[in-house]
Formats: structure tokens, sequence, C-alpha cells
């Protein structure tokens, strides 16, 4: 029975796929893992700067200061209903080069989110605490210290951030996320040049006038460390959005553009597209162009970091043996007979036939239920979880509708998974070990 029962598992194999692309919610999210470093550059998570923008520019003159969406604490508030609330006690100092304090700011901030969840694959949305006028900075400060409080649970967080040396350059960019929700607002989408994979992430640049016009300029994105055979990059775009100037939500993760009403305004805001979607994991070098110089005229670094990355795909074996569930047995053997180098190139191209784009919905989906697995269903035996009966088909048809309990007198418990949708019931046999189920049946559900 056994033998028979998994053959007619094999022959689901690609209706379990399909399934895979139509269940892409129905995982529980997760809390955001802390990223380690990435090829040579350590993604900044902390608290830190959204953005440095120009200092000789009086249409924008303000730094940013925020921290990830993660880290506050975030209660319900009777003042905010169907909202939840972060209360801060901010402290700015500024150091000069000889690391004396030249400034101190005292602030309370109040953040409102309306929604407590967070997205799986991509970084918070940042808050923004306080901002900073750049005229009241003395020139001399070089560095900028934060001390954050936070009030729901009474930890104190402390970051000490340099101050870019672009200060007074013609350019200053801040990543953001195009809401659509209106043509002049925008979520600010990292603190730091942290790009989420996947994510659709634009950089909101401030320009001053001076040099080639806007148009004139083209962009180059470049990864540090280029990969083999990976897909060619798609050459930055820049929409300019006129002279309008910055400002933000107070306790938001939104800056808004306004018209500009300063006539000395020498300014104006560009949009610039990465195609952030289309990039691979890794860390990448931007840089502008104009037709008159050899040298680029911008220049920024930036990582792509996938969030909350599925555990089993990061480790080499487990990701090739899974395989095994929803590929051919042709293709599995030579997957598992491939060079390391070559299995990460049969993969690609496996999960492309499902997502053309780097970041796979269909292939995170898959290795997610694999986790769930091997927390779920792993045996006293020391089986992994997605070795079992029942891993091998939460992976290939996802969580169930409905999960029931028998318990026949005289007979071992069962448990019967139920899939309305695909009119399918998996019988599931206690065995003489606790907690170890084999399949014994599959059902369909008459329609």
């Amino acid at each position: 029975m056994e033998g028979a029962v998994k053959h007619s598992m094999k022959r689901g194999t690609l209706l379990g796929c399909l399934l895979i692309t139509l269940t892409l919610t129905t995982q529980a999210q997760r809390p955001l893992g802390r990223p380690g470093p990435l090829l040579g550059m350590e993604p900044r998570l902390d608290v830190g700067l959204y953005s440095c923008l120009v200092s000789d520019s009086v249409c924008t003159k303000f730094l940013l200061l925020g921290i990830p969406g993660n880290i506050p604490v975030l209660t319900r508030d009777e003042g905010h209903p169907g909202s939840y609330v972060a209360r801060f006690d901010v402290d700015v100092y500024a150091f000069d080069e000889t690391k004396s304090q030249v400034f101190h700011a005292a602030t309370q901030r109040t953040i409102v989110s309306p929604a407590k969840g967070d997205r799986s694959h991509e970084a918070p949305p940042p808050m923004y605490i306080t901002r900073i006028s750049l005229d009241t900075l003395p020139p001399r400060a070089r560095t900028l210290q934060l001390i954050v409080e936070d009030r729901s649970s009474s930890r104190t967080i402390q970051h000490t951030v340099p101050l870019p040396a672009r200060l007074s350059s013609r350019f200053s960019s801040l990543f953001v996320v195009d809401t659509s929700r209106a043509a002049d607002r925008f979520e600010l989408a990292s603190v730091g040049n942290v790009v989420p994979f996947g994510g659709n992430i634009r950089l909101l640049m401030q320009v001053r006038q001076g040099g080639s016009s806007l148009a004139q300029l083209s962009g180059r994105l470049t990864p540090v460390h280029p990969l083999p055979n990976a897909s060619a990059i798609p050459a930055p775009t820049l929409q300019a959005l006129g002279e309008r100037s910055l400002s933000v939500v107070t306790g938001d993760s939104n800056v808004v553009l306004t018209p500009v009403t300063d006539p000395r305004c020498d300014a104006e805001l560009v949009l610039l597209d990465i195609h952030s979607a289309q990039l691979e994991e890794g860390a990448y070098s931007l840089q502008l162009f104009d037709p008159d110089t050899t040298s680029p005229v911008f220049n920024d670094t930036l990582a792509v970091h996938w969030f909350n990355k599925p555990v089993s795909l990061t480790d080499p074996q487990v990701r090739i043996e899974v395989m095994q569930y929803i590929m051919s047995a042709d293709e599995f053997k030579a997957l598992k007979g491939a060079s390391e180098e070559e299995q990460s190139l049969l993969l690609k191209k496996f999960w492309s036939k499902f997502s053309p784009l780097p970041f796979n919905k269909p292939l995170e989906e898959y290795y997610r239920r694999v986790d769930e697995t091997m927390r779920r269903f792993a045996t006293l035996r020391g089986d992994p979880g997605w070795q079992t009966d029942r891993g091998r088909v939460y992976i290939l048809y996802g969580r169930p509708e409905e999960i029931l309990a028998e318990l026949p007198p005289g007979s071992a418990p069962k448990e019967i998974w139920v899939y309305p949708a695909q009119r399918k019931k998996f019988v599931f046999v206690q065995t003489s070990t606790p907690g170890d189920y084999k399949l014994d049946t599959i059902e369909s559900i008459p329609s």
C-alpha cells in the first residue's frame, strides 16, 4: 500500500506545484530575523539615518533619523483606535573630530502604526523618529549619537552615525516605496542602503541645479561581486518630479512632496528607478554620469538582502533533497549529480518556469513550507520533518483546510487532512512511535 500511495503522490506533484502559486498567503507571517554580512557589506538595520540631504540648498535642509519598524514595542492605545502606538524619548548628540560634544537635542515622539504585522521577505517599514535641521548643526559636527528609549519596554537603543561627506554635494538620495496611493506621498523604505529582495524600491533624489540637465544624466548599477551566468541588470531610469520640496509626516514612515514656495530653491526632486525587483541578492554600486565627464557625478552603494529567508534554502543538503517531491525522476537525478555551482543553475532554471523574477514567490512558498515541516513533524527517531509522510504532503499541498483526529478502539490513532479545493483527504496512521504518522490512504472528496 505504501508504495502505491507514494506513486500516487508523485503523479500529483505537478498539481501540488500549481497549488503553490495559488496559496502564497497561507503561511502565517513571522518576526523578521536579523540579517548577516552581505558580500562584504553589513546591512545597517539599527537606529540610523534615513537621509542626509544637501546642506547648501534652501529647498530641504534636514536629516531624518529613524529606526526599523520591527524594533518598537507597539501597543494598543485608546486614543488611536485600530492602530498600534510606540512612544520614545530621543536624545541626539553631535561631536566634532576631537569627539567633543557640539550639539544636543532632546524630544519625545509618538509613532502610530496602522498594522502590527510585517511582510515576511521585506524589511519592516522604518519609523521616523525625529529630524534635525542642518542649520542647527555646527559646521564642525562629524558624528551623531542617537539614544532612543522605548517607554513601553524601557529598552534603550544607542547608535553612532557618521555624517556623510556628501552633505554639500549636488546629489542626495532617500530610499522609498511608491505606495501608489497618492502621487505626492512615498513610504520610507530603509534605514541605511539596504533594499529588500524582491521589493519595489526607488530612490527619491534631490539634485541641485548646475552641470548637465537631468535629461542628459545616465545611471549604472553594477554588482560588487558579479555572479556567474547572472541576468543582465537594467540601467536605472530617472523621472524628474520638478521643483518640489520634501517634508515628513511626524511620527509616520511617509514623506510628502510639496510645491516649492521659496524662490531661492536651487534644486529639484528626481525619482530614480533601480528596477529593484529584477536584482539578485548582493551588494551593488550605483553611479550617475553626465555626458561631459568620464568620472561619475554621483556614487552610492546598496545591498539587496532577503529578510527572513527560509532556513531550508540556506542548507545545501536540504535545499536539494526536497526537490525530489516536485521534480521528475530525471530532473532530480541530474540535480543530485551536479556540482554545487551547476545545482544553483539547475534550480534557477527549474523555478524560472513559475516566475522569471529573481525573487521567486513559488520558490519562497515551497521552502517556507519545508521550514514548517521541520518545526512540526520531526520524529523521535531523528527523521527531519520534510522526510516524513505528513511533511511531504504539507510541502506539496500546503496547510490543510481541516485536520480531523480519530481514536478508533483497538486501533492506532489516525489523523485526516482535508483539502476541499483539491477534493482530497490524506489519512495518516500513527506508528509505534508517538507523534510519527505514516500515510495510509488518499481519498477523493465527492464534488
